[in-house]
């Protein structure tokens, strides 16, 4: 019976013990583990200000393109209605558009491989149109379009 109670006096000590030593190192790792969060915090700060800074920078420069892209194509290039080709709804002329191709000329001038790209880099959405056709139809609403002029 004496045996079993100095086991259990001593498992008990070792627990208690081995508690305390595990609070002791809990402490002083959150204490470190703080101090880091801080370091870190601030290190956040300077590059979330770095990465606004050139967040308005590439701003600037894409407002500086937009305008001066709209002053070229309104001055130089006649915009055709692109919708009336099959495949090409409001959003992709938009982004024929937002890449240099504004008339049927155009169109009919862009090799299939540049609006096979035009339309990947878009998205996945785009990976459905079939540009195949669109370079013929561009040439046909080109001369409907010269034969109502005339």
């Amino acid at each position: 019976m004496l045996r079993k109670s100095i086991h259990f006096i001593l498992f008990g000590a070792g627990f208690l013990i081995g508690y305390i030593f595990s609070k002791e190192r809990s402490s002083k790792k959150n204490k470190y583990h703080s101090q880091d969060q801080e370091s870190r915090d601030e290190i956040l700060l300077e590059k979330e200000g770095k990465i606004q800074q050139l967040q308005s920078r590439i701003n600037a420069l894409l407002n500086k393109g937009e305008k001066s892209e709209e002053s070229k194509t309104s001055k130089k290039v006649r915009a055709d209605d692109l919708t009336v080709i099959e495949g090409i709804g409001p959003k992709t002329e938009e982004l024929l558009n937002k890449n240099g191709i504004f008339n049927y000329s155009q169109l009919a001038k862009t090799p299939l491989q540049k609006l096979r790209a035009i339309l990947s880099d878009a998205g996945s959405v785009y990976l459905r149109h079939n540009p195949d056709s669109w370079a013929e139809q561009a040439r046909i609403a080109e001369s409907r379009s010269s034969e109502r002029k005339k």
